[in-house]
């Protein structure tokens, strides 16, 4: 787990690093072709300085990302407003010192400045704010894509759901319960060739069920460990799942682990 945390900052950067690399040529060629269009005078030395634009980027970007994923909720003004002021007053003055240490003539700080607000700004507000944005709700997805541990019961499990058939209320054992299925909606207690229908989110009813007799197989199914007859590989990660009364249900391969884990575990407690 810490080897794969490890690796992620290092591809983080290498693909910072590509993209960066990339836009800075990008830019210094349509300063060429531009040139080239109107018959003015093309300076590649002063082209690269400018296109330092996009490599401040390098820095601001990895870290931006790196503090958004080690941090559950960054301060907003930090990953976010930080990065876009920095950029924009970090530019004029790192173009002010290569000119003045490099070039036969200096760059003004203030006019590169007024150049980088009217050029640039929509530019560097859309890339500091667009691509940690889908960061951040990729994240938040993949958090409650799986059901976490702390939602497994501490008391009792349950053993019973009232449900509603034919206007009259009775309970259904969990023991009878082939599996759980969920929609936007609802929650389905499927039963055979039976179906009901709760008012109760898949995450609430798994904090009530015995985690060891029901183990999630996909975003929203729940499936009752005594109900399964045998299992099989797709070969690409996922398996089918054969209930005792012939119903196929489809096993997410980022749930197979914990399903074999728990099914192995449960045979060998009843044999």
């Amino acid at each position: 787990m810490a080897t794969r945390h490890a690796k992620s900052p290092r591809k983080l950067l290498a693909v910072t690093v590509f993209f960066t690399a990339a836009l800075m040529l990008f830019t210094i060629f349509l300063d060429f072709m531009e040139s080239r269009f109107e018959n003015s005078a093309f300076y590649f030395s002063e082209s690269l300085l400018f296109s330092s634009f996009w490599f401040i980027f390098l820095p601001l970007l990895y870290f931006q990302f790196l503090f958004a994923s080690t941090r559950k909720k960054p301060a907003f003004i930090i990953f976010l407003i930080l990065p876009i002021g920095l950029h924009l007053f970090v530019f004029p003055g790192m173009v002010w010192l290569l000119s003045y240490l490099y070039y036969y003539d200096t760059f003004s700080y203030l006019n590169t400045l007024k150049f980088g607000f009217v050029a640039h700004f929509i530019t560097v507000v859309l890339v500091y704010t667009l691509p940690i944005t889908f960061f951040k709700i990729y994240n938040l997805q993949s958090k409650y894509e799986r059901i976490p541990a702390s939602s497994i019961p501490t008391s009792d499990p349950v053993t019973s759901f009232k449900v509603l058939d034919r206007n009259k209320r009775i309970n259904i054992p969990t023991v009878d319960i082939l599996y759980f299925s969920a929609d936007p909606h609802c929650t389905s207690i499927n039963i055979g060739s039976k179906k009901y229908v709760i008012n109760e989110t898949l995450k609430s009813i798994h904090s009530k069920i015995d985690s060891k007799m029901f183990v999630q197989i996909q975003k929203s199914v729940i499936v009752n460990i005594m109900s399964v007859k045998y299992y099989q590989s797709r070969h690409n990660g996922d398996y089918d799942l054969v209930l005792n009364e012939e119903t196929v249900l489809r096993i997410n391969r980022n749930y197979a682990r914990d399903f074999k884990t728990t099914f192995r575990k449960r045979h060998q407690d009843t044999t």
